[in-house]
């Protein structure tokens, strides 16, 4: 009798981890927190967490890109992953028509060369970050794509916590 309620309690604790190990994976509605480094192809940092406080995103809110939180999926704490994204599946691709000309009065003097980024105001009043792509005679062409559109993104992430 012993070693079947040996057993049994053997049963129940496996049961219980099992049940904890699920519970502990990223998945639906879970609150994940995670430090990541991301890089473009050349290898070049864009932006870590390592130093800071890591990120947080609830799992399927559509809080991340969804290629970066459909490879997170299934993830314990402390793993980690490298995952790729395309620039479609991050900031899209460079559009064109979102390089816009300007009469040079409207851009500030000291932001007249190309690359300067400056704050614009959108129709709607939403405060947009625009970069200064040329500078030509009296005219400047401002552009309006994200500063990563167009760039296949690297991010390598751990899984820090799961509630």
């Amino acid at each position: 009798m012993r070693i079947f309620a040996l057993l049994g309690v053997f049963f129940i604790a496996t049961g219980a981890v099992a049940a904890d190990s699920a519970e502990s994976v990223v998945a639906e509605g879970k609150l994940v927190s995670y430090d990541y480094t991301l890089t473009l192809e050349d290898g070049s940092v864009v932006e870590t967490s390592i130093g800071r406080a890591p990120l947080s995103f609830t799992y399927g809110e559509q809080d991340v890109f969804p290629a970066l939180e459909k490879a997170l999926a299934g993830l314990k704490v402390n793993e980690r992953r490298k995952i790729v994204l395309t620039p479609e599946e991050g900031y899209g691709p460079v559009v064109p028509e979102k390089f816009v000309e300007f009469p040079l009065e409207q851009i500030p003097e000291e932001n007249r060369r190309a690359g300067d980024e400056i704050t614009a105001e959108s129709p709607t009043g939403q405060f947009l970050k625009v970069r200064v792509h040329e500078i030509r005679d009296d005219v400047a062409v401002v552009n309006f794509n994200h500063v990563l559109a167009g760039q296949t993104l690297t991010f390598d992430v751990k899984i820090v916590s799961i509630d």
